[in-house]
């Protein structure tokens, strides 16, 4: 899952009822885990897009580049059941999704109306159907022997869901799962609201994080708070969506 307002609310999404995240906050460290499955117990999941994301099929190619993406495996940190996991298939990639929520990964299949396998992993259950697997876990803890190393990293607003003293921690385990030379698109988000998730992440702040593992480049910076008056609601006065290009040094 990603990010959310106080609802769990996601830049692209849908609005969603409110959510008490201080009380999910004192269950778990680094948040993720109980709060995001509040939100599937609650049927609270406005943060999906109903489609693939335009920030990931504008940007996608420039990420590739020339490179074959023939076999290639893309690894997609906290992703729901996202229809992107779908779209990077599509290119030619294999796809390794990790998710916290195990209804998230039952829900993916059950709409693409494919069977998929489950077996038991050092990172979790494991849900695989042709092109698409999905590890149900921590994804701190995902191990390498599972999963591999992966040709590309796709995280679409996955770091700013992370709590702000855990994003080193995420970012080591994010590079470690990435081969040298491994392609990133990092989507990414700034805004003066004060809280999250979604959390503000500004631009240096983003070098300092990714610079030590991956060569970054910003691809584009825009404002979506016209887009996305429920931040504005919340006070914010700009909604930045920030894309990165990296590789994996």
């Amino acid at each position: 899952p990603g990010p959310g307002s106080e609802g769990g609310d996601r830049p692209g999404g849908g609005v969603s009822e409110p959510l008490d995240v201080s009380s999910c906050l004192r269950h778990v460290g680094w948040m993720e885990r109980s709060f995001w499955q509040a939100r599937w117990d609650q049927g609270s999941i406005g943060f999906h897009l109903d489609g693939v994301n335009p920030a990931l099929s504008a940007n996608w190619t420039a990420v590739v580049g020339d490179r074959s993406v023939a076999g290639s495996r893309v690894l997609v940190p906290l992703c729901g059941k996202s229809q992107d996991l779908v779209w990077l298939r599509e290119q030619g990639h294999e796809v390794v999704g990790v998710e916290f929520v195990e209804e998230a990964a039952r829900a993916f299949f059950a709409e693409l109306g494919v069977a998929p396998t489950r077996d038991e992993t050092q990172s979790g259950p494991r849900y695989a159907a042709p092109g698409i697997e999905i590890y149900v876990g921590d994804f701190l803890k995902v191990q390498e022997a599972d999963c591999g190393r992966c040709d590309w990293v796709y995280d679409r607003a996955a770091c700013v869901a992370i709590r702000p003293e855990k994003r080193r921690e995420y970012v080591s385990k994010l590079a470690s799962l990435a081969q040298a030379g491994a392609g990133l698109l990092l989507i990414s988000f700034e805004h003066d609201i004060g809280s999250g998730p979604p959390f503000s992440i500004p631009p240096d702040e983003v070098a300092a994080l990714f610079g030590q593992y991956f060569q970054l480049q910003t691809l584009s910076a825009t404002n979506q708070l016209d887009a996305e008056p429920r931040f504005r609601e919340r006070g914010a006065t700009f909604m930045n969506e920030q894309c990165y290009l990296g590789l994996r040094k």
